[in-house]
């Protein structure tokens, strides 16, 4: 039998009645539990990867809403400083219900993105 040291490691080759058999098999056993170990990091990882690339969409998704808004301020701002007749205003008028589903739409993303977020 093998003796053993403070972590409980096996030192070869210290009598000379050790096994290289069971010496084998101990090294097995602990590789066994590495690969286990190492798979479930992997497995953690990838999840933490899905979760990265959702928040990132997500993301991505609210800043293309927020540019549209933008845009529509501008044509907002446009419309108002000319002062044009009542047809414009009911233009207008679509144009901020427009603003205010976008604008929805970016408090749910966000809310998404906390959501992922907290499952990390």
């Amino acid at each position: 039998m093998a003796k053993k040291n403070k972590e409980n490691d096996i030192v070869i080759g210290v009598e000379e009645k050790s096994s290289w058999k069971e010496v084998l098999k101990k090294a097995e056993e602990g590789f066994k539990v590495i690969g286990e170990k190492a798979k479930k990091l992997a497995q953690e990882l990838e999840k933490q990867a899905e979760v990265a690339a959702s928040v990132s969409r997500l993301k991505i998704e609210e800043m293309s809403l927020k540019s549209q808004l933008e845009k529509i301020d501008i044509e907002i701002g446009k419309k108002v400083a000319k002062n044009e007749e009542l047809k414009k205003n009911l233009e207008i008028a679509e144009l901020i219900k427009k603003v205010e589903s976008i604008e929805k739409e970016i408090k749910q993303k966000q809310r998404k993105i906390k959501e992922i977020s907290k499952k990390k």
